[in-house]
């Protein structure tokens, strides 16, 4: 290979358009990426904005490059905080541009590790933010005050950079932890910024862990969604452990059709979205209806929230689209509220759980297990339905009179519970399957995985239980397999936050090089 000055690659070095160079360069890890970045200038032109769509995953490194682009007044502010900051670069462009997807808590932790890796904190307080760690507290002491200063500073900046300087998110994960100090106020209030910022996101999750006493309330105001009023292209939608939304403008009088009124003054509508999961939130049945109708265009919904009635009797005002509905059934919840929507419904597929996976009744139907009334829950199946899942208990007999009742419509079913499957539930599908001729697949015993929210994981999970793996004679199984195509466990859990895509978490340890042309 030939590189000329102009940095065009000549001889071994194929031509290849930047189409094509996108779709190559994005099936690579970061370590491979980076070393194509070196060749020519085409592709470093190319590969140089993908492989910085996602560099909070990297970690403290990252932090160096993107103190190379703050002003003069924001490292003269950072050195009056007592931090060090290293020797300025002379970085091969603004990598700062090409930010594609922003995790607040990535940031966080970044921060806290650069500072603690140029030895700006001393490695004694490694686990300060572990723990009893308290912000309010914190701030009037003398030894950590300065420590959150510093955190304070530099995270306020590094937003305001990448703010100010992407070219448009499109992932944003507004998640809050116990060293979570929310986005600046001055970066909220920039119409501009926020515009830059929100236009074209496709991809928002709101976490803020309100059950932590860690968290004080001042930072869980950041969460509020005036901001998102731009988020035109939005299409998911995640809210885990939220408290009440942000109502600020709300119109006094009731709309005509006696709903709780709208944010009618900041014109919030989610009418974008087509995906959206909830999970344990502290959001008002007024508040939960209002998302529900801002959300009009739901096709997927995740529920694992309480108030799930009050959900119900939203979707089924406002959502009509809706074809993929998870739901943990809470004690609130009706067995006539169910019915009354489903039966309506244009769902294709369904899955029903239970809160830790513990048998519950409906609340109409105090007496009778999830179970036992199964069959009258697929009494009411609307023929679109075609994958089933549970994971309650369901016996041999009820799973029997259940295929009956429902018309033989599915083609995949999900059988997930405590005490395992055996030969007596399995003849029952093999059976369902000869004369339906429709069911290709069948999944059992769900296994949890670990989640990188434990706590979350282990309010989902089979918490408390002792579980047993199914068993089928293997004669039984390879008959079974002769009209049903895939019989097998399954790690897909549809309560653990769905909606959270894989980043990009290759760790990069040197991740810039200096432009030689400016040396």
């Amino acid at each position: 290979m030939v590189k000329t000055k102009g940095n065009e690659c000549k001889g071994s070095v194929p031509k290849l358009s930047k189409e094509t160079l996108k779709e190559i360069f994005r099936n690579l890890i970061d370590q491979d990426l980076w070393v194509c970045l070196r060749v020519c200038r085409e592709w470093f032109e190319v590969g140089v904005k993908i492989l910085w769509e996602d560099p909070l995953s990297w970690g403290h490194p990252v932090i160096n490059v993107y103190n190379d682009f703050l002003n003069a007044e924001q490292r003269k502010s950072l050195k009056n905080a007592k931090i060090t900051l290293p020797r300025l670069h002379n970085p091969m462009d603004d990598y700062s541009l090409y930010i594609k997807k922003f995790n607040l808590s990535e940031l966080h932790d970044a921060i806290f590790g650069w500072l603690l890796h140029t030895e700006n904190i001393d490695e004694k307080y490694r686990d300060l933010f572990k723990g009893n760690f308290n912000v309010k507290t914190a701030e009037k002491d003398e030894i950590t005050k300065p420590i959150v200063k510093m955190m304070t500073l530099m995270i306020s900046h590094i937003i305001k950079l990448l703010f100010n300087s992407t070219q448009g998110l499109d992932m944003l994960d507004m998640s809050f932890n116990h060293l979570s100090v929310g986005i600046p106020a001055d970066i909220v209030k920039s119409a501009e910024a926020m515009k830059r910022a929100f236009t074209d996101l496709t991809w928002l999750r709101v976490h803020t862990n309100f059950t932590s006493k860690l968290i004080s309330e001042d930072r869980l105001e950041t969460a509020q969604l005036q901001p998102l009023t731009r988020c035109t292209q939005l299409l998911t939608l995640s809210f885990v452990r939220c408290t009440d939304i942000k109502q600020t403008g709300r119109s006094k009088k009731s709309n005509s059709d006696d709903t709780p009124a709208l944010i009618d003054s900041s014109g919030l509508y989610f009418l974008s979205v087509k995906k959206m999961y909830l999970y344990k939130n502290k959001i008002s049945p007024e508040a939960l209806t209002s998302l529900v109708r801002m959300t009009i265009n739901l096709e997927e919904l995740i529920i694992v929230n309480n108030n799930t009635e009050v959900i119900i009797k939203a979707i089924s005002h406002y959502c009509g689209n809706i074809n993929y509905l998870a739901l943990t059934l809470y004690s609130d919840t009706t067995f006539v509220a169910l019915m009354d929507w489903l039966s309506f419904s244009h769902l294709k597929t369904l899955v029903l759980g239970t809160h830790h996976s513990k048998i519950i009744n409906f609340k109409d139907r105090p007496n009778q297990s999830l179970g036992s009334m199964l069959y009258e829950i697929g009494d009411q199946f609307p023929l679109s339905l075609t994958k089933f899942d549970v994971d309650f208990e369901v016996t041999p007999q009820q799973l029997d009179i259940f295929l009956q009742r429902s018309n033989y419509v599915f083609e995949e079913l999900g059988l997930h519970q405590s005490s395992g499957l055996r030969d007596d539930h399995l003849k029952i599908l093999m059976n369902h399957a000869k004369v339906s001729g429709r069911l290709r697949k069948v999944t059992f015993d769900r296994i949890y995985w670990s989640s990188p929210d434990e706590n979350l994981e282990s309010q989902i999970s089979f918490e408390g239980s002792s579980l047993e793996k199914s068993y089928f004679s293997p004669k039984l199984l390879s008959d079974a397999e002769k009209y049903i195509n895939t019989i097998n466990s399954t790690s897909v859990d549809p309560f653990i936050d769905p909606l959270q895509e894989i980043f990009r978490t290759d760790n990069i340890e040197t991740m810039d090089i200096d432009d030689p042309n400016n040396d």
